[in-house]
């Protein structure tokens, strides 16, 4: 939406059937008013309109005028231009230089109004028709400029919203590359300390301090991608990579990206699925994403001996994937917020960046399929998400595909 083409839309809607001449006037920061829109019932004539100033500083003792309804927000009707108000209005040479340039016999000049705040004024010129403005033309104007002002300071909103998230989506790729870069050489660094003093005799001080500095570092690339990811997708920018996959085959090979992390910690890991090979079509990297999100929170709040089950059916014509623990669970006031971007759990053994849940819902989302939780305290927590079903095949998966339970 363009606020300027939506004055200009103004203009023309009230000529000729409201007005001979119509100038929409609009506010700029620094107290200055522009001419942004004018429209008349004889093109012939709209260099009347060019001689007039453009541009004008606001006034707090403007008697009459566009000036008085800027300031006052209150609207002016004027059934007859006369000369006593014609000298009336001497102290502002502006409107007398208006009203006798257009020829004006009457007039009525409307505030546009949003939110409280004044965005500008349209005039309403009568000249050459004759006619002459009364209350009823005055609330008909009235109407038209409420809802011009409505969607105007939508459009202004919705362009200011897009400003900010490019500048956002700038500043976020500028961060990330300038901190990448040195991250880069602090990891490798890291690497070299643990494959070189580290790996010798007496070396073990050495050794500790290279993977915690390791581990610093991979916390802090996984939060560069995070506040990518979450910029990308509130602007709606986050491209996908669609293809049919089998969606048992995507559970398995995130249970194994965290196998080693749950058998570390004792856990017990459970693979269920249907004896159908269920398809979805999605970008394979996301949905491993939304898993690794899923399953590297049932790890975190998980203890030591418990289950974490991940699995696949299919339920009203979708894909339903979900991810089940028996860890701590969520409080009831909690769970309505998990999806909030920078959430996170009061106990949470370790921070993260608080985005990982709402990054998940957004990947959901952008596939056209929905995410939920269930949870009750102290017994665990169901992370469930749904994917378009492109199809099922009744032909058996291969043996590192089917269902299993891992002790």
């Amino acid at each position: 939406p363009d606020p300027h083409g939506m004055y200009t839309l103004l203009a023309h809607l009230a000529v000729p059937d409201l007005a001979d001449w119509c100038l929409v006037d609009a506010l700029e920061q620094g107290n200055w008013v522009s001419r942004v829109a004018v429209a008349c019932l004889d093109p012939t004539q709209q260099e009347r309109a060019a001689a007039l100033p453009q541009r004008m500083e606001r006034r707090d003792d403007a008697p009459v005028g566009l000036l008085r309804v800027l300031r006052t927000g209150e609207p002016e009707l004027v059934p007859a231009v006369t000369d006593s108000l014609l000298r009336a209005a001497a102290a502002e040479p502006a409107h007398p230089a208006l009203l006798r340039t257009l020829q004006a016999r009457s007039y009525m000049i409307i505030p546009l109004r949003a939110r409280g705040n004044t965005l500008g004024a349209v005039t309403f010129v009568a000249s050459g028709s004759g006619r002459r403005y009364g209350p009823d033309d005055l609330a008909l104007a009235e109407d038209l400029c409420l809802r011009a002002s409505l969607a105007i300071d939508n459009a202004r909103l919705v362009g200011e919203s897009r400003r900010a998230a490019r500048a956002r989506e700038d500043l976020l790729a500028v961060v990330s590359h300038d901190l990448k870069n040195p991250l880069g050489v602090v990891q490798l660094g890291s690497a070299l300390l643990l494959r070189g003093p580290g790996a010798r005799p007496g070396g073990e001080m050495v050794a500790k301090q290279a993977t915690r500095i390791q581990d610093a570092t991979d916390r802090m690339s996984r939060l560069i991608s995070d506040l990518l990811d979450w910029g990308r997708l509130e602007a709606g920018g986050l491209p996908l990579e669609l293809g049919e996959h089998s969606m048992t085959a995507l559970v398995t090979e995130a249970m194994d990206a965290i196998r080693p992390l749950a058998e570390a910690k004792g856990l017990h890991l459970h693979t269920r699925s249907t004896e159908d090979d269920v398809r979805a079509k999605c970008d394979r990297t996301r949905v491993l994403q939304v898993l690794g999100n899923l399953l590297g929170n049932a790890v975190k709040f998980t203890p030591p001996g418990g289950d974490l089950e991940a699995g696949v059916s299919v339920l009203n014509g979708e894909v339903c994937i979900h991810v089940r623990d028996t860890g701590s669970g969520i409080d009831p006031e909690a769970l309505p917020h998990i999806f909030d971007r920078y959430w996170q759990a009061r106990d949470a053994a370790s921070r993260g960046t608080g985005l990982g849940l709402a990054i998940a819902k957004g990947l959901v989302e952008a596939h056209g399929g929905h995410i939920h939780a269930r949870s009750t305290k102290g017994e665990g927590s169901t992370f469930s998400f749904t994917l378009p079903l492109t199809g099922v095949s009744t032909a058996p998966h291969s043996s590192a595909s089917r269902a299993r339970l891992d002790a």
